[in-house]
């Protein structure tokens, strides 16, 4: 088929990104990785918010379902707040705050340059600073939503299950 501009500037700077993380290196990893971000992007390989309404996300991820509270979602406007967005669809507060911690852990650098680019404080969480209530919308920073997938692949945060369960010195298991 065609492969739209924006499909390629999207794939261009997916590739800029594995080409420098040093936490990506096996062939299978990048593939089966780039593949979850193209169902999870719509085809579009660039950072997406969940399709919905702020309604939608209430009734699914608010902290009165049960759902939501395994987010970590404590009332029901976090439903719509930490909706999902990103390369993978970081969804809940739970998993904003681990990935927030865990980026300024394992990708300093990148979250330095973040800072200075934009001239934020690297937040994904609200009701930690004053005016952060737009924080949860850094995770569609497209140089953000690649961390959040590496790591959370890599580490198992959003199945638990790593990508080294799978892919591995013993074989490759493209199905499970």
């Amino acid at each position: 088929g065609v492969v739209l501009p924006q499909q390629v500037q999207g794939l261009n700077f997916l590739f800029d990104c594995i080409e420098q993380d040093e936490h990506m290196l096996r062939l299978d990893w990048i593939s089966y990785a780039l593949a979850t971000t193209m169902h999870e992007t719509a085809y579009t390989f660039l950072p997406v918010h969940e399709y919905g309404s702020r309604k939608y996300f209430i009734s699914r991820y608010g902290g009165h379902t049960r759902k939501g509270r395994e987010l970590g979602n404590d009332t029901p406007e976090e439903g719509a707040i930490y909706a999902g967005r990103g390369d993978v669809q970081l969804t809940g507060e739970d998993n904003y705050e681990r990935m927030e911690i865990a980026l300024r852990r394992e990708y300093p650098a990148l979250i330095k340059n973040w800072e200075k680019r934009t001239g934020k404080f690297f937040d994904l969480t609200v009701g930690d600073q004053p005016d952060d209530i737009r924080d949860p919308d850094n995770a569609m920073s497209p140089e953000i939503a690649y961390a959040i997938m590496s790591y959370g692949m890599r580490y198992g945060s959003f199945t638990g299950r790593k990508l080294s369960h799978y892919f591995n010195a013993n074989g490759r298991d493209w199905y499970n």
